[in-house]
């Protein structure tokens, strides 16, 4: 999926940035505690927020100020131009705002559980899938 198609299916604000990582091979994977009440499809059964991993392949740029992520809130989630995603970010300690810019030619959706910070059990078989 494109970024562009990313921010019509996923609405981010208010969800978490748990990891960032830059992987080999030019990705990196966000992992973001998606509140799923605030997306279309949330259906008042189940749980109200999901770890999800998010794998921008292709990445040319993974740009973020020099700080340490720590379950920052997303205040806001955009697309300056077609290949690039922006996350404004919240700090939670010292109520400090940040930017974090990727830019990438596609994004893929972990197709497994995550658990905090972005663990799975079996770390070299992560999923994932195409939208």
């Amino acid at each position: 999926m494109t970024i562009s198609e990313l921010l019509e299916k996923y609405q981010f604000h208010d969800s978490t940035l748990e990891n960032v990582r830059v992987l080999n091979g030019g990705s990196v994977e966000l992992v973001i505690d998606v509140c799923l009440w605030m997306q279309r499809d949330y259906r008042n059964e189940g749980a109200e927020t999901q770890m999800q991993r998010f794998l921008f392949e292709g990445a040319a740029v993974c740009a973020y100020d020099e700080c340490a992520i720590d379950s920052d809130s997303i205040l806001e989630a955009r697309a300056p131009d077609e290949r690039t995603l922006e996350l404004a970010l919240l700090r939670q300690s010292d109520e400090s705002c940040h930017i974090l810019r990727v830019s990438a030619d596609s994004v893929r959706i972990s197709a497994e559980n995550v658990t905090n910070k972005g663990e799975t059990p079996h770390e070299k078989s992560a999923g994932y899938y195409r939208l």
